[in-house]
């Protein structure tokens, strides 16, 4: 809108710059504003803020009124002219043309005052949108064409090397697709051979194949024959571990019963001993008056002889005098090997 403003009243100045009236596109308005601005200042000395005029919004404000205030200093400075003499004559159409535009000025500026109070809050929304179009310092400097048209063909070429090069990627890619797929088909075709001979294979069974399977069942008979044996025999070998505790143990009570024994009958084997000996001295000291076949008949008690049972013949009189204690000699046999009558071998034979 600031655009169309400066277009309608720029004949006014009388310059006598020629601008061109198509301000159509963002380029084209740039170009006018840039042309209206260096003509005025160069001419009347006017600077206006450019940037101001092309954003459009509160900004644009102050440079309309410099517009203004330069076209009121020149009424009042030509008093005598009148009003046909500052304003060209115009056509019907143009006239028209002029009221219309007028007409929404006065719209445009009734709701300027509500517009105006939006900025702020449009402010952010509005500096957003700038990040993405042509910044300020753009439109401030002299646009270098010729430089802006060999970027625009450097980067033209970049990219269309670029895409030659993706295109020949894709290119390569393909080729080695259908390479892949081939040996796919290759190696699908050699699986399906492999799997039709094993097919084969397993239809025509061997002549020694009935043998193999009766050896492998005969074989885990045999396997599992062996296990129970040796699980027997390692039961066998627990059991005779177990009796030959046992067996110690009985023989060790019959061995201590046996001695106990011993023991008895040699205490009273001392005590009959001692006996003889008191009897013995009773008939020493009797008298001699005694008749022989008392005397014979009395038996010289002192010559008797007691021997332990299982031993005969004579005797010394060292053992006469000090008997032998059996209980000394009773202990464990030296070749005792519990077992033997039951098992008829020992578990060492294992």
């Amino acid at each position: 809108m600031p655009a169309l403003v400066v277009f309608a009243v720029s004949p006014l100045f009388g310059t006598g710059a020629e601008v061109s009236d198509d301000i159509g596109t963002k380029g084209k308005r740039v170009r006018f504003l840039k042309a209206i601005g260096q003509s005025l200042t160069s001419h009347y000395g006017v600077i206006l803020d450019l940037v101001a005029l092309y954003s459009a919004d509160s900004a644009a404000v102050p440079e309309l009124l410099k517009l203004a205030a330069l076209l009121q200093s020149a009424h009042k400075a030509a008093p005598g002219k009148d009003a046909e003499e500052l304003i060209p004559y115009a056509e019907p159409g143009d006239i028209l043309e002029a009221q219309r535009s007028a007409s929404e000025l006065s719209r445009l500026a009734e709701s300027l005052p509500a517009l105006l109070q939006q900025e702020m809050g449009l402010r952010e929304e509005r500096q957003r949108q700038a990040q993405h179009t042509v910044p300020p310092e753009a439109l401030s400097r002299e646009v270098d064409m010729q430089a802006v048209q060999q970027h625009i063909i450097a980067a033209t070429a970049e990219v269309r090397q670029q895409l030659a090069d993706t295109r020949q990627a894709i290119t390569e890619l393909q080729e080695r697709e259908m390479g892949l797929a081939g040996a796919l088909e290759r190696r699908r075709a050699e699986v399906r051979g492999a799997a039709a001979r094993v097919e084969a294979l397993a239809a025509a069974r061997p002549a020694h194949a009935a043998e193999e399977d009766t050896l492998r069942a005969q074989l885990h008979a045999l396997f599992d024959e062996y296990n129970q044996a040796t699980r027997n025999r390692e039961w066998l070998h627990a059991q005779i571990r177990q009796q030959r505790a046992g067996d110690t143990i009985l023989a060790e009570e019959k061995t201590e019963r046996l001695r106990a024994e011993i023991q008895d009958a040699e205490a009273r084997m001392l005590a009959g001993q001692g006996r003889i000996k008191r009897r013995s001295s009773c008939s020493s000291d009797s008298g001699s008056g005694s008749s022989g076949s008392d005397s014979d008949k009395d038996a010289d008690v002192s010559s008797a002889r007691w021997l332990p049972a299982g031993v005969s013949g004579d005797v010394s009189r060292s053992l006469l005098r000090t008997p032998a204690l059996m209980s000394a000699r009773v202990g464990m046999p030296s070749s005792y090997r519990p077992g033997l009558a039951k098992f008829g071998t020992y578990a060492d034979d294992f």
